[in-house]
């Protein structure tokens, strides 16, 4: 199925923004339901899409799903996700704004998290925690979070041939980050990582590149290269919430 929005709506994004969502857009709606298909994310009640954007993904989880519950701290892309959603005809999502590191939910709220493209800039233990609290037993959480190889990308593949000062600024300062032992807007390890979600309760099922556990399935393109440099880029986790959700 195409995507189906007024092109209107993203004149209320900066060019940035803009040029990223024409970009999520140009894959169809059956690639994002076939990775979370992959991810065993549907036949659920309740999940939650952490960050969720201009909610391609949202609309993913809830054509599988019960229920599908949308949160993000942009307005505007809150905006364009109801948009985007009206026109496609889904009626069992809510979109609502909320901060990923306190999550305005009642413990044992959600049987499965998803949180694409943004653990990393919050407070990633906290968040961790937030999601297990959120969790009901054995619920499960896939997100994904910028390896060393993603920040050798921003600095030497774009902010140096494109002049561009401000993003290579930014992306040494989340490496200064790093060395000051900060818990987000960092890059990150697999060991870091694996027990930041041993200490929330979590167990590990997968860690790899972007995408990997779905082309075991579908035999999908990843949306990100697995390395840089030689260096991990974007590192996929699916994860399960142990015991009883207790942390």
């Amino acid at each position: 199925m195409d995507w189906r929005y007024d092109k209107e709506i993203l004149d209320l994004l900066a060019p940035y923004e803009r040029n990223f969502i024409c970009a999520e857009l140009s894959r169809p709606l059956s690639y994002y339901e076939r990775r979370i298909d992959a991810i065993g994310f549907n036949q659920k009640s309740d999940v939650l899409d952490v960050a969720c954007g201009i909610g391609q993904w949202t609309i993913a989880l809830a054509k599988g799903n019960k229920q599908a519950v949308g949160i993000d701290i942009s307005s505007i892309r809150l905006t364009v996700a109801k948009h985007l959603v009206k026109n496609m005809g889904v009626t069992n999502i809510t979109l609502r704004w909320a901060d990923m590191n306190t999550l305005p939910f009642e413990d044992k709220s959600f049987d499965a998290i998803f949180c694409y493209g943004a653990l990393m800039f919050g407070n990633i233990p906290k968040t961790l925690c937030e999601f297990a609290r959120v969790l009901r037993p054995c619920g499960r959480l896939y997100t994904n979070v910028n390896g060393y190889g993603w920040y050798m990308h921003l600095l030497l593949n774009r902010a140096y041939p494109e002049r561009n000062i401000r993003l290579a600024m930014n992306t040494l300062g989340m490496v200064g980050r790093l060395l000051l032992c900060k818990q987000g807007m960092i890059p990150l390890s697999r060991r870091r990582i694996r027990r930041w979600l041993r200490d929330a309760g979590f167990t590990v099922i997968h860690m790899g590149a972007d995408g990997s556990y779905a082309a075991e399935f579908h035999r999908e393109s990843p949306i990100y290269p697995p390395k840089h440099y030689g260096f991990p880029g974007v590192i996929e986790i699916l994860a399960e919430l142990e015991g009883d959700g207790d942390v």
